[in-house]
C-alpha cells in the first residue's frame, strides 16, 4: 500500500467569469494548475516525489492573486501538459494500491470536479483522509481547520521553501506525519468515515435556469448516483411539497440503502424581478425506508393543511 500526500494549485476566474462542468448546471470553482505529491511506503517513509504543471483550458487568464500566491504565471503554463495528460500521468505514478492523505477537503473537492469537467470517466476518489483530524486529535487543537504553516510552526518545522508550491507543501506535510503516530491517526480517520458514511451528507448546487419548473426538472434528474458507491439511487416514492419551494422523495442505493433527497429551488437575485433560479439538492443518508420517510415528512405532519404531493402545482 503506498500512502500519497496530495496538494494542488488552481486558477480561478474573476468575477462574473462563469464555467459550469458539462451540462450539469455546476460552477468549476478552480482549475488545478500544479500537481504535487510525495509517495510514502507502508512504514510512512519518503519513497518519491511528483510535480507537474498542467495547462488551463477553461479559466486561462491568471487571477492576480493566484498568480501572486503561487508564483506561477501564465507564460509557465503554456508549455505544460493539459490536466488529462498529467492526471493519468500521475495515477500510474501513485501505483495500484495507494490511498490519498490530504491536508484538509478542498484539494479533494476541486480534483473531482477537475475529473468531471474533462470528462474522464472510469476512475474514482474514494480512499482519501484529512490530515488535519489527526492532527487536531493529536495535538490538541482548537481549530479544526489549522493552516500547513501553522503545524509547521507548531512542530518546529523550519519552513525554508515557498509556500502555495504544490511539492513544497505536500514535503511540508510529510514532515508533519513524520511528527505523527500516523497508525493511530488513520485508524481514527477510517473509524469516522464509518460514522460519517452511517449518517452521510451530500449537497449539490446547480444554477442560471429559466424557470423554477427547469430548475426541479433538471437537479431530480441529475446525480441520482450514490455517494458512497457510485450505484444508481432509484427513486422509491413520489416527490413531497414540503414548502412552496421545497420538495422530497426517497431514493434507494442496492447497496448503502435509502436516502433521503431533498430539492429546493429559489431565485439567484431576490432583488431582480428576471433574476434567473438556482437550485440546492441534499442527500442524507437514513438507516432504513421508514426513517428516511419520516425525514422526507416531517414538516409536512406539522403543516398538514398543505397539498399533499405533486409538483406540478405551483412550478
Amino acid at each position: 500500500m503506498n500512502y500519497i500526500i496530495l496538494d494542488m494549485e488552481w486558477n480561478q476566474g474573476y468575477p462574473g467569469t462563469k464555467v459550469f462542468i458539462g451540462d450539469t448546471r455546476k460552477q468549476l470553482v478552480g482549475e488545478i494548475i500544479q500537481i504535487g505529491a510525495v509517495k510514502l511506503d507502508s512504514d510512512f517513509k519518503v519513497v518519491s516525489t511528483y510535480s507537474k504543471l498542467v495547462k488551463p483550458v477553461f479559466y486561462r487568464k491568471m487571477h492576480f492573486k493566484i498568480e501572486e500566491l503561487t508564483g506561477i504565471s501564465k507564460e509557465e503554463l503554456k508549455g505544460a501538459a493539459p490536466f488529462t495528460e498529467v492526471f493519468f500521468d500521475f495515477i500510474s505514478w501513485c501505483g495500484e494500491q495507494h490511498e490519498f492523505l490530504i491536508w484538509g477537503s478542498d484539494d479533494i473537492a476541486i480534483l473531482k470536479q477537475n475529473i468531471d469537467v474533462n470528462k474522464i470517466t472510469g476512475v474514482t476518489v474514494h480512499n482519501w483522509y484529512n490530515l488535519q483530524i489527526i492532527y487536531n486529535q493529536q495535538f490538541k487543537s482548537e481549530h479544526q481547520q489549522v493552516a500547513l504553516s501553522t503545524a509547521c510552526e507548531t512542530l518546529g518545522i523550519v519552513q525554508d521553501k515557498q509556500l502555495h508550491n504544490a511539492l513544497n507543501d505536500a514535503l511540508y506535510t510529510a514532515e508533519v506525519c513524520g511528527k505523527m503516530d500516523m497508525t493511530a491517526g488513520l485508524l481514527l480517520c477510517r473509524e469516522r468515515q464509518k460514522s460519517t458514511e452511517e449518517n452521510f451528507k451530500r449537497k449539490y448546487r446547480y444554477y442560471d435556469f429559466g424557470t423554477p419548473r427547469d430548475a426541479f426538472e433538471f437537479t431530480s434528474s441529475c446525480d441520482n448516483m450514490c455517494p458512497l458507491c457510485g450505484k444508481p439511487l432509484v427513486l422509491k416514492t413520489e416527490y413531497f411539497r414540503k414548502y412552496y419551494n421545497q420538495f422530497s422523495a426517497v431514493r434507494e442505493c442496492e447497496k448503502h440503502g435509502c436516502f433521503s433527497e431533498n430539492i429546493i429551488v429559489a431565485k439567484i437575485n431576490e432583488k431582480l424581478v428576471n433574476s434567473k433560479y438556482k437550485s440546492v439538492k441534499t442527500l442524507l443518508r437514513a438507516s432504513d425506508f421508514d426513517a428516511a420517510m419520516k425525514s422526507v415528512k416531517v414538516k409536512k405532519r406539522r403543516r398538514h393543511n398543505r397539498q399533499k404531493t405533486s409538483v406540478n402545482n405551483g412550478l
